[in-house]
């Protein structure tokens, strides 16, 4: 039953994300279309495999996101039941804060793998066929070495990450950190500086810069859906199209 129940939860994150993904694959192949010139076809088939592994590393860090949303929506239930035998705090036990580390740091890893794989393939959407940088300055090196007909774009993009993403206090450079230190020396360790509350029920629960890990990792998710429609538009030279998808969306900006 749980598994079903899982698997369920999964189709509705694939029938959700399809509309996302929809319009990415759409304006990149429009893009590719019109600029066919720029581009080989071992380069282009690059690009392809490159924007399938996006979506994936997305739909991934989705679901891990449901899974620990699903966890918290669980014990938020029971704050209702807490609240009528007059309960002033809800505590996690120690299942559940493992549980709760595991979905943590697994949405950290995917995320991180994300952006990862995001870099690789925004390099090669701006000509750069082998991108086999070290490191976030490598990162920066090899999109400062662009052809000049992707360099305005590639500095857009560039600039981005290192005001948007990976400045100081910035979410990439928190999410890089966090999942750096679990991957190498330690794990995030419990604190209680949350104060959420529910029905005058305070949610001791752990917490990371005082959300509670379900509400801190989406609004990382939202930030990372944030970027895509941010840079999208600067790497395919259209603009982004909110609501539901359709082949004809960008048919005016084409037709011009």
């Amino acid at each position: 039953m749980m598994f079903q129940d899982t698997e369920d939860k999964i189709k509705f994150i694939l029938s959700h994300n399809e509309n996302f993904s929809k319009k990415l694959f759409r304006m990149q192949e429009l893009y590719l279309d019109k600029y066919h010139g720029l581009y080989k076809e071992e380069l282009r088939d690059k690009i392809n495999k490159g924007l399938e592994t996006v979506v994936h590393k997305f739909t991934l860090s989705c679901i891990h996101l449901e899974l620990l949303w699903k966890q918290s929506e669980a014990s938020r239930t029971e704050i209702i039941l807490d609240f009528t035998n007059s309960v002033s705090e809800h505590k996690w036990n120690d299942a559940r804060r493992t549980l709760g580390s595991l979905f943590l740091e697994s949405i950290l890893f995917q995320i991180k793998s994300f952006l990862d794989v995001y870099q690789k393939y925004c390099c090669l959407i701006l000509g750069i066929e082998k991108p086999n940088y070290d490191g976030l300055e490598g990162f920066y090196k090899a999109l400062d070495k662009v052809q000049p007909e992707h360099k305005t774009k590639a500095d857009i993009v560039a600039a981005y990450y290192k005001n948007e993403i990976f400045g100081e206090d910035c979410w990439g450079k928190l999410l890089k950190d966090l999942r750096d230190k679990i991957a190498h020396f330690d794990f995030v360790r419990y604190n209680y500086k949350g104060t959420e509350i529910i029905q005058d029920t305070l949610l001791d629960w752990p917490t990371l810069r005082g959300l509670t890990y379900d509400r801190f990792c989406q609004d990382i998710e939202n930030r990372v859906f944030s970027m895509l429609t941010e840079i999208s538009p600067v790497i395919y030279q259209l603009s982004w199209k909110s609501g539901q998808y359709k082949d004809d969306l960008w048919e005016k900006e084409i037709s011009r």
